[in-house]
C-alpha cells in the first residue's frame, strides 16, 4: 500500500488578475483547480479556490 501511496500525480491550473485601485492600492483576484490521479489513493477533483488580496505600499507624498 506504501508504494501505491508514492508514485501519484497532481496538477493545478489557475488564473489571476491584478487591478490597480489607486496607485498605492491594487486588488489581486485569483481562481483555480487542482485534480489528482492515484494522489495518495485518490483520483478527481482535490480542491478549487478563489482568492482576493488586497496589498497596499506606504509611499511617501510628492511636493
Amino acid at each position: 500500500m506504501e508504494d501505491e501511496l508514492r508514485f501519484g500525480h497532481y496538477a493545478e491550473f489557475n488564473l489571476g488578475k491584478s487591478i490597480e485601485l489607486k496607485n498605492w492600492l491594487s486588488v489581486e483576484m485569483a481562481v483555480g483547480v487542482s485534480y489528482g490521479i492515484d494522489y495518495y489513493g485518490s483520483d478527481g477533483l482535490n480542491h478549487a479556490f478563489a482568492t482576493a488580496n488586497f496589498p497596499s505600499a506606504s509611499r511617501k507624498p510628492s511636493p
